[in-house]
């Protein structure tokens, strides 16, 4: 199974960086990495900082080598394509396997690419991310943030890989039966 993983508030804390980097922002209830100074050519530019300094979230790295020891990864992510060498740096450092980074201008082209790509399962923060998503027929969770918790598909990192294996064994039975 292709399982596409975003990587800003996915697996790389951004919005704490933001808080950091612009004190107030904390006020927000929604995307910090959003807001109103921040442009796609900030990002592409002096943003490359925040990106290389963000955390990764609780238990990410450990979820997502869960997943990739059953699955092909594909990290599908809203940065610039100039931001591909810190995000590659930064998923290295911070020990996540390698897999290939495709670079969406928005929610709905990351979906446009993951059905493209085959990707059959998708874990993403962004709400509209999410609904794209189920929209192209792709199923997702949602690492849980402030914005996305009420969500019944929002959940801890620590129990992204568990809910995976009933969906994996779904999807088999779906293929099967398609025969």
């Amino acid at each position: 199974m292709t399982i596409a993983v975003d990587l800003d508030n996915t697996l790389a804390d951004t919005n704490a960086e933001m808080r950091r980097l612009f004190p107030g922002a904390e006020r927000l209830e929604r995307f910090v990495a959003h807001w109103a100074p921040v442009t796609r050519e900030w990002w592409a530019g002096a943003g490359l900082d925040v990106l290389e300094r963000a955390r990764p979230l609780p238990g990410a790295v450990a979820g997502v080598q869960t997943l990739a020891r059953h699955d092909r990864l594909i990290y599908l992510t809203s940065r610039p394509v100039q931001a591909g060498e810190v995000s590659r740096r930064w998923l290295r450092a911070h020990g996540f396997p390698e897999a290939p980074i495709v670079f969406a201008a928005s929610a709905r082209k990351k979906a446009e690419y993951a059905r493209l790509l085959g990707v059959e399962f998708a874990i993403d923060d962004d709400p509209a991310a999410a609904k794209a998503y189920r929209r192209a027929g792709i199923a997702v969770l949602l690492p849980r943030q402030p914005y996305n918790a009420r969500d019944p598909l929002a959940l801890r990192w620590e129990e992204i890989p568990g809910r995976v294996p009933a969906f994996r064994q779904q999807r088999a039975l779906e293929v099967a039966l398609e025969r």
